[in-house]
């Protein structure tokens, strides 16, 4: 449900995802001051709608608006304390299109054998944790460090789905190396760099 129908209801379970800039909050809403602690006020009816588990979730990369991009972590995010979070990664990319199994779609579904029996729930809520990220990594494993600091403004370099492109800036941004690279056939991107597997070619 939105987040706007789920005011003055309580779950026991709240799984808030799409925490990326641009989308929560999203893009219109950066440039007011207003608009953005608008959005910062719905985030907080999103989380103090779980009574047990809540689950905030973001993805590292994603095809947004027919175009693939590399996501940065909601503002949102970075603003809860630490001591009330536990953040994990995802230990696998996620699968392809087609390759999803057919158990995801039948969660929930009770078999023939359960239809006369009670079921257990599949989440089990952790006692000491008041709430937890999970970080979706991207399809690609992230570049070494040492492949990581080698990439520097002026190269040229390859990326396995946008092509061909220079680096025109490299910089650090709450501890990630981050390149604006400007693509021949896609325009300028930022990406974080230990996620996009970047080749030097020259």
């Amino acid at each position: 449900m939105t987040i706007h129908a789920a005011k003055g209801l309580e779950f026991p379970y709240v799984f808030v995802v799409g925490m990326e800039e641009n989308i929560f909050p999203s893009a219109m809403s950066i440039p007011s001051r207003a608009d953005l602690e608008e959005e910062r006020r719905l985030f907080y009816v999103a989380v103090t709608r779980a009574m047990k588990y809540l689950s905030l979730s973001y993805a590292t990369f994603r095809y947004l608006y027919g175009k693939s991009s590399c996501q940065e972590p909601s503002r949102f995010v970075s603003e809860i304390d630490n001591q009330f979070v536990d953040r994990t990664s995802a230990e696998s990319p996620f699968p392809q299109v087609g390759q999803m199994p057919k158990a995801f779609f039948q969660f929930g579904k009770p078999s023939e054998q359960q239809s006369n029996s009670h079921t257990s729930t599949a989440f089990k809520p952790r006692p000491k944790t008041t709430s937890t990220v999970f970080r979706s990594k991207a399809p690609t494993p992230p570049a070494s460090p040492v492949d990581i600091a080698k990439i520097q403004a002026g190269m040229r370099v390859r990326h396995a789905k946008f092509g061909f492109g220079k680096v025109l800036s490299v910089e650090e941004v709450n501890g990630d190396r981050r390149a604006i690279v400007f693509f021949d056939n896609l325009g300028q991107k930022t990406l974080i760099l230990k996620f996009a597997k970047l080749e030097i070619v020259e």
